[in-house]
């Protein structure tokens, strides 16, 4: 069975609930010890991509049109879980 989310959108005024979304969802999957994880943004949602980016996710030069006629696309993302086994299931980066 394929499990997944199909859009998830957090007013501003509650962004940190969906850090505990995405925090919940990443144990998840651990915890069902999947390998890797996939996900599509808005391409034009740069705040959105910059904070995926930031904990980890790589492009995957994946792209569909989520409504072709006004040039809007989804971008895909993918997470390796292995790489990513961490407390709050995301990868820290090194301060140096």
């Amino acid at each position: 069975m394929l499990d997944h989310i199909a859009r998830l959108y957090v007013d501003p005024s509650c962004w940190g609930v969906g850090t505990r979304l995405y925090r919940a969802a990443l144990a998840d999957l651990t915890a069902r010890d999947c390998p890797a994880a996939t996900l599509w943004v808005l391409e034009a949602n740069r705040r959105a991509r910059e904070w995926y980016e930031r904990l980890g996710w790589l492009t995957t030069g994946g792209r569909k049109p989520v409504y072709a006629p006004a040039g809007i696309h989804d971008v895909q993302y993918r997470l390796d879980l292995a790489l990513s086994r961490t407390p709050r299931g995301a990868r820290r980066r090194s301060r140096g």
